[in-house]
């Protein structure tokens, strides 16, 4: 066994030559891929939960109106992530910033007003999925294409030690990016706002009512405090501000491209044509040296 090791050994290092030169070859490779991808910059906001001490007034009365304490910072995240790739923003996104035309405009129709189907490595198996199983499938850009957009461009990640959330994307185009982050953070926020503007005006509703049917003062008072409260909260949900939503740190484009990255890319390159030609050598020396019966 060790003398075929030795054997082995002496086998590659003696193919030395044309192990350096199948290394170099990926490495030229590897130099190709950097010039034929696209340069990306990176695209980040931090953003925190607004809570009871945050708001613009700085009064205490408006810090009783926005009573309820806040939600735990990750309880937070993982509500702003469902809200945030839900179909509802992605529709608020279209209606009033347009998402389709941004990311799917070259694939409009102008003399028939509709988009024409998107060919590409996702959409071609699935016609071949769904054809096989009997399904109707034109992959027309939709709401569910922005969606898939949304999901795939930006990334929520939660940092369990500054327990702040950060939204980002790595892209070529990042004035489209900004675009996209800036718009999702509003209408997540006026998503949010709705669900919850909701459930203030049925809370109002019982507080009139129970006014109505109370008659000792001390309640009566207490109710009118809180439904004065509840009624100051409905108004702050009715402005344009961020509701439920803080800018920590603003939107930032980082100055130069931070990928492809030349060190990972040319070591992953060299590398794959290191073992590629070990492992083409040694598939040859087992062939040579070993006779299968």
């Amino acid at each position: 066994m060790s003398n075929s090791v030795l054997i082995y050994y002496n086998y590659i290092k003696d193919c030395y030559k044309s192990i350096l030169l199948t290394s170099l070859v990926f490495i030229f490779l590897g130099i190709l891929y950097i010039f034929n991808s696209s340069p990306q910059y990176l695209v980040s906001v931090a953003i925190d939960q607004k809570t009871d001490t945050q708001g613009d007034l700085g009064s205490s009365s408006l810090l009783s109106v926005l009573g309820g304490g806040s939600q735990n910072g990750s309880k937070f995240y993982y509500e702003i992530k469902e809200v945030m790739y839900s179909m509802d923003v992605t529709k608020r996104f279209e209606e009033n910033h347009g998402g389709l035309n941004d990311f799917f405009g070259s694939l409009f129709d102008e003399s028939t007003q509709t988009y024409k189907p998107l060919w590409n490595l996702n959409t071609i198996p699935k016609k071949i999925k769904f054809f096989l199983l009997g399904v109707p499938y034109e992959p027309i850009p939709n709401l569910h294409f922005l969606n898939q957009v949304v999901r795939g461009t930006v990334n929520i990640r939660f940092d369990d030690f500054a327990e702040l959330i950060y939204i980002s994307s790595y892209t070529s185009s990042p004035a489209l990016t900004s675009k996209l982050i800036n718009g999702l953070i509003l209408e997540t926020d006026s998503s949010m706002k709705s669900s919850e503007k909701f459930e203030l005006e049925e809370r109002i509703k019982f507080l009139i009512q129970e006014l109505g049917i109370t008659s000792t003062i001390e309640q009566r008072e207490a109710l009118s405090q809180i439904l004065e409260n509840q009624l100051l909260k409905k108004s702050l949900i009715n402005t344009n501000a961020l509701y439920k939503i803080m800018i920590v740190r603003d939107l930032e484009v980082s100055e130069y491209p931070v990928k492809p990255s030349l060190i990972f890319i040319m070591s992953l390159f060299s590398i794959l044509g290191l073992l590629a030609s070990i492992g083409f050598h040694t598939i040859k020396f087992i062939i040579k040296e070993f006779s299968w019966d």
